[in-house]
């Protein structure tokens, strides 16, 4: 188990939650972002726990 498993998963709930509330698919918040959608369900993903750089993570952040 990752020492942060916790928070991979907590965040990749959020991204997911409030990717809904705001009505976007992940191809829409890809296209917004310039993420590949592969990559949105990498990161949303609950069961995969690898890093990604924080310029992705403020990029979604901005677009959601």
């Amino acid at each position: 188990m990752s020492r942060h498993e916790e928070s991979f998963t907590y965040l990749a709930k959020n991204v997911k939650k409030y990717r809904k509330k705001l009505g976007f698919s992940q191809e829409k918040l890809a296209e917004i972002s310039h993420i590949s959608r592969s990559y949105i369900s990498y990161i949303e993903s609950t069961t995969d726990h690898r890093s990604f750089s924080l310029e992705i993570l403020f990029t979604l952040a901005e677009a959601l």
